[in-house]
């Protein structure tokens, strides 16, 4: 090897050799970089929403970019840099495309940008979402629409009792409500699911004083008011005794003891059916051990008959 380097030396001009190391490098072509190493993704990012915004593509390539932004900002980062490249305001306006898949898959976006990501979640709120959300979840053509509108829906509204006040003001429980009686299964069990995270208590925010963060708030409030207000249990308690469905009775009746818990109070007609309820479907202790009936221990169901006593 070392006689091979050494031959190499001998036989090289030195001239060619000088000429080479003082010669100015070009640089790299994008294009090529690009190429070996992929588009930045909020380069991918701008190009995916381009497509979409234009209403001379065919819809499914539209779509296809979406699909493929969806999976972009899956990534907290990318949600995050949504504001700083104004993508939230041209992604609203997409919800009143005439096109049924393109504004699904915007709110498949707007939901999945949102969850569990204050800051996104602030930016998203900033601009009032909530009335074009509502109008999505009144769609009586599209239960895939309604389903992910609740999506959106339930991230806007996690942790955040501003917008709780907001979906009280343009009467969305009203729109919730109709949830629970809907034809398709899956949405009324997505709007239990979704009172049962607006009755959790908030944990506190890692950076409290920080703007750009949402500082999380205590929903439970609101929404048990709004539960007896707009005669949510009562919606709740038919959807579970209709349906026969072991998961919405789950999410349901975790839903009455979370209620419970907070402090609310069963009163009149609904204590009845919550009473009724418990004697039906409350396990039985077995040799002082506890069983499980709807995801509930035989305490948590004893709490619950505690709360309708009279």
């Amino acid at each position: 090897m070392e006689s091979l380097l050494r031959w190499g030396v001998e036989n090289s001009n030195p001239e060619d050799l000088h000429q080479a190391q003082t010669a100015p490098r070009q640089p790299l072509d994008p294009g090529i970089i690009d190429h070996i190493l992929g588009k930045p993704d909020a380069v991918q990012m701008k190009e995916a929403l381009e497509i979409a915004l234009d209403d001379a593509r065919d819809e499914d390539e539209r779509v296809a970019a979406l699909d493929n932004f969806e999976m972009l900002i899956e990534s907290m980062d990318n949600a995050n840099d949504m504001t700083k490249l104004n993508m939230w305001t041209p992604l609203l306006s997409l919800l009143t495309s005439p096109s049924g898949p393109v504004v699904l898959n915007t709110l498949w976006i707007l939901g999945t940008a949102v969850q569990n990501n204050p800051k996104a979640q602030a930016d998203f709120l900033a601009r009032d979402p909530i009335p074009l959300l509502l109008s999505a979840l009144a769609n009586d053509k599209s239960p895939e629409i309604r389903s992910k509108a609740l999506y959106a829906l339930s991230g806007a509204l996690k942790h955040s009792e501003p917008a709780v006040a907001r979906l009280e003001e343009l009467d969305g429980w009203s729109a919730l409500r109709t949830c629970l009686g809907d034809a398709n299964l899956p949405i009324r069990r997505k709007a239990a699911f979704l009172f049962n995270s607006l009755l959790l208590p908030s944990a506190p925010s890692d950076d409290p004083t920080s703007p750009h963060v949402l500082r999380l708030s205590s929903t439970l409030v609101p929404t048990r008011s709004a539960l007896v207000k707009h005669g949510l249990l009562d919606a709740l308690l038919e959807a579970m005794i209709s349906s026969n469905d072991e998961d919405l009775s789950e999410k349901g009746a975790r839903v009455l003891l979370m209620f419970a818990q907070s402090g609310g109070k069963f009163e009149g007609s609904t204590r009845d059916r919550v009473k009724a309820l418990v004697q039906q479907n409350a396990p039985a202790s077995t040799a002082g051990l506890s069983s499980e009936t709807w995801g509930m221990s035989l305490s948590e169901w004893n709490e619950l008959r505690k709360s309708v006593q009279t």
